[in-house]
């Protein structure tokens, strides 16, 4: 399924940064980036640009394909590893950020990551997610439920207007949040 998505010759999601990243990203100390369901790589290119070791995770061999592609484009290395996220093994006090854009999972994988990513933030680090509301999505305090241990520095319902790539919703209705690992 995802590969058919990431198939055509256009970024899907374009090749600029996610708009709340790209305002939040300067929360993020240290180097180790992680990336979760990373798609074509707009995000981990910038924050590659910006200075990041970055790693980018996602299910489509084909998007990080494309991710490599855009990375080789704009004079920046990235690591990329293809995994299903129900799968996939955070190291413990490995990353300085986890960045969680769009990466919609059903409610037992999501929960189960969001512990790996507590766990997988060194004191002090960032976790940057946005996405829409959604059944997928859970509500604010099921979030801070399933992120027990970090400290939310901004975490609310917004609706904004969505213009990335071939994505274009107006007055979309999503959660954004930045939290820290206690140092």
């Amino acid at each position: 399924m995802w590969n058919d998505r990431y198939s055509g010759d256009v970024y899907v999601c374009g090749t600029m940064p996610n708009d709340f990243l790209y305002r939040v990203s300067n929360f993020v100390k240290g180097n180790k980036v992680l990336c979760l369901g990373e798609g074509e790589g707009r995000n981990a290119v910038y924050l590659a640009r910006e200075g990041f070791d970055v790693s980018a995770v996602d299910s489509s061999p084909l998007a990080l394909e494309n991710a490599e592609r855009l990375a080789d484009q704009s004079y920046v290395d990235i690591n990329t590893q293809v995994a299903e996220l129900s799968q996939y093994v955070i190291k413990p006090k490995r990353w300085s950020g986890i960045v969680s854009i769009f990466c919609h999972l059903p409610s037992a994988v999501r929960t189960s990551l969001h512990k790996k990513i507590v766990v997988g933030l060194k004191p002090g680090g960032i976790f940057i997610m946005e996405a829409y509301r959604s059944e997928l999505l859970a509500s604010l305090s099921q979030l801070k439920q399933e992120l027990a241990g970090l400290e939310f520095l901004h975490i609310k319902e917004v609706v904004r207007d969505v213009n990335e790539g071939s994505f274009k919703k107006k007055n979309a209705e999503l959660v954004q949040l930045v939290a820290r690992k206690p140092f």
